[in-house]
């Protein structure tokens, strides 16, 4: 970065502290990533880069989603949307419609994050991004045990637990295994969640 810097290669610099940012905010270095991606905002507001400037929005809202910041979250996952949106670029757009179903789950707004999810699993299905749909199916299985809806929560997660397995995602699928697990002990299936434990487990 130092290097860019002495360049005055701007555009490379920010890019590469952006790049930095994602790295802190893998480490759970939420504050110090959210400032990074504050400035490079700017940056690329002013530079008329606007689908750098939607990225960063939307790294920043799930940075601040960490920080529970959610009203700051939530403002910069619908604007990072409709730049995406306006620049015909669907799955990144649709990229910050999860962000906000994931919002509105954490949040306890679980009919609009489930009306959400059900969207945009269709946008990724129809994108050719199976993880991005299997994804939403496994949230809607969560969030679907948290109501109660049990019977719902079953099918839902034997469908993403048959997804992740053939696109060979073993944590996700485990996951999927566990939810169909707690959600067949609910509805009196016994043999069929110790069969989904067993799954879950390999």
């Amino acid at each position: 970065m130092a290097a860019f810097k002495a360049l005055k290669a701007d555009n490379d610099w920010i890019q590469a502290r952006v790049n930095y940012a994602n790295i802190l905010h893998r480490q759970d270095r939420h504050r110090e990533a959210e400032k990074i991606y504050h400035q490079a905002a700017d940056y690329f507001d002013a530079s008329g880069n606007r689908l750098a400037l939607a990225r960063c929005y939307y790294n920043r809202a799930n940075v601040l989603l960490q920080l529970f910041d959610i009203a700051a979250a939530e403002r910069l996952y619908r604007d990072s949307e409709k730049i995406y949106a306006e620049a015909g670029c669907t799955l990144d757009a649709n990229d910050a419609r999860y962000g906000l179903a994931w919002l509105w789950m954490l949040t306890g707004k679980f009919h609009q994050a489930l009306l959400q999810l059900a969207a945009c699993e269709k946008i990724y299905r129809d994108g050719g991004d199976h993880r991005g749909e299997a994804l939403c199916a496994l949230d809607r299985a969560e969030v679907y045990l948290g109501l109660g809806l049990n019977h719902d929560a079953f099918d839902i997660s034997a469908l993403a637990e048959k997804r992740f397995a053939v696109l060979g995602l073993q944590y996700e699928r485990s996951k999927a295994s566990l939810f169909r697990a707690q959600a067949a002990l609910r509805i009196g299936r016994k043999t069929e969640a110790e069969k989904a434990v067993v799954q879950a487990l390999k």
